[in-house]
């Protein structure tokens, strides 16, 4: 009898070992039941700064234009007043130096102030359209096109500014001029030049 009754609490105690080490293993595999340090502002931190970096991935090539040109009007108010016209090339130089003039009627490039553009050439329709904003503390002028992408980040750097001239450089560093042909305002419909005629006469 008592050779059964050892026995007995000899598998008792292996199986409390037993059901102890289960235990310890599984704290373990669970971390130990130890939590995280994590209040609720460092969670709301994390979450602000996700939506902050999805929101600048998401921005558009035009978002940025737009955004761009709102910081543009800040900084650079005089040369976007000077710029915000309607403007005909004149001219331009070709590869070899050679200056072609080139004024014709309908042929012209607006620049809105409100920082979109439109190009005429050789008609009265629209043939391209886009965005525009200035780099370089205002000495480049950056056009992007939403229409036609003819001019998709086409940048061109101005080397004259006037109240009625233009004067900027190509991508090969060769120039272009410009008169102004008319305030940009809400018209931008092309007009041919028309000589004044007094009417007192």
């Amino acid at each position: 009898m008592k050779f059964i009754t050892e026995m007995t609490l000899k598998r008792r105690s292996l199986l409390n070992g037993l059901y102890a080490l289960a235990l310890v293993l599984f704290l373990a595999a669970c971390g130990g039941g130890a939590q995280e340090n994590n209040t609720e502002a460092d969670t709301t931190a994390k979450q602000d700064t996700t939506a902050t970096a999805d929101t600048n991935k998401e921005m558009t090539r035009e978002d940025k234009m737009k955004k761009a040109f709102e910081e543009n009007t800040k900084a650079y108010a005089e040369i976007i007043g000077k710029l915000s016209k309607k403007w005909k090339e004149v001219s331009f130089e070709h590869k070899d130096g050679k200056i072609e003039n080139v004024e014709k009627e309908n042929d012209f490039l607006v620049f809105k102030s409100d920082g979109t553009f439109e190009e005429y050439f050789h008609t009265d329709k629209k043939i391209e359209a886009g965005l525009w904003s200035l780099e370089k503390d205002g000495k480049v002028v950056h056009l992007f096109s939403t229409e036609h992408r003819v001019m998709q980040d086409v940048r061109r750097e101005i080397v004259e500014l006037t109240a009625d001239k233009m004067v900027w450089l190509d991508n090969t560093k060769k120039k272009s001029t410009f008169k102004l042909a008319g305030e940009s305002g809400g018209d931008t419909t092309p007009t041919s030049d028309s000589t004044k005629v007094d009417s007192t006469k």
